[in-house]
């Protein structure tokens, strides 16, 4: 041999060993990761038991809507160990499990600050050339933007989903489209003024998750398995508990409707007593129905955690 060939020889073996020590290496943080979770999901079996609930049973999520946000926003991690084909099942559930919390979230914010709207722009906002027209009409475009917030929410899970998976093609190209889509919507809604663009970003909103969630089922398989029944259950409590907090919220804003045109103190106190109002509902609902916090179930998969 000489030395050209004697220096690719060496080369090659170099880049087989290299490529077996990071075949290596994956294989084995995979299995860390998988032993971790494993773990973690035992030791949150232990608790449970010690808190004398049921293994096979979520805890009742009596947590506030914004520790649900603050759950969401980690969620992305739960995503990440469950981005391998073997794994896409739970990725499903934890999926499924992240938007049922995010419908809970904002099916309640909706119902608040819906009936408020109107009061608190009046408060904020209603002086000099800003009269109760310009009130009006802010209040309708906030309540539009609201009642979609939970589209708003999807799109952005959904897309991160695909992060996570590492196709941001999906996502890429459904977001181009959308531009087309408010576009149209825009044309649509012109002559509604204000109210028409917040009725077409929501429209756009909703065209646009739903295309993801299509696209991401294709993508790692799912529709009428056991997740979806799952949401479908969730969706519709957490529905009903949104109407209970929507109409104590209003019937607190009624009654205090002399207070909330008075003083600036005034109509604050009388704003934060509806609010509570509906919190309050809210709540009781949710022990009425026995609402389950879905999050709960993303977080401790066993599907995700136990080897195969």
């Amino acid at each position: 041999y000489n030395l050209l060939e004697i220096d690719a020889i060496k080369e090659n073996i170099n880049v087989k060993y290299m490529n077996k020590l990071n075949e290596k290496l994956a294989k084995d943080i995979e299995k860390w990761q998988k032993q971790r979770n494993k773990q973690y999901y035992e030791i949150q079996q232990q608790l449970n038991k010690d808190k004398g609930l049921d293994n096979d049973r979520m805890q009742i999520d009596t947590r506030s809507p914004n520790s649900i946000f603050e759950d969401l926003q980690t969620i992305g991690d739960v995503f990440d160990a469950n981005k391998h084909p073997g794994d896409w099942r739970a990725l499903r559930a934890n999926v499924s499990s992240a938007l049922a919390a995010a419908f809970a979230a904002t099916a309640f914010v909706a119902a608040v600050a819906t009936p408020l709207a109107a009061p608190a722009i009046r408060v904020v906002l209603e002086r000099d050339a800003f009269g109760a027209d310009a009130t009006a009409l802010v209040a309708t475009a906030f309540a539009t933007y609201v009642l979609g917030g939970f589209f708003f929410v999807a799109r952005e899970l959904i897309t991160r989903v695909f992060y996570v998976l590492g196709d941001a093609n999906a996502p890429f190209r459904i977001a181009a489209a959308s531009v087309f889509v408010n576009a149209a919507l825009d044309v649509a809604f012109f002559k509604l003024g204000a109210f028409g663009i917040a009725l077409a970003t929501t429209g756009t909103a909703v065209v646009a998750a739903a295309a993801l969630h299509r696209k991401l089922a294709r993508k790692i398989g799912g529709g009428g398995d056991v997740a979806d029944a799952r949401f479908a259950a969730h969706a519709a409590k957490s529905a009903l508990a949104a109407l209970a907090a929507f109409c104590a919220t209003e019937g607190a804003r009624a009654a205090t409707a002399g207070f909330a045109r008075a003083g600036l103190w005034e109509a604050g106190a009388a704003l934060a007593a509806a609010a509570a109002s509906g919190a309050a509902a809210f709540a009781g609902a949710a022990l009425a129905l026995r609402m389950e916090n879905p999050l709960s179930r993303a977080f401790l998969s066993p599907e995700s955690t136990i080897e195969s």
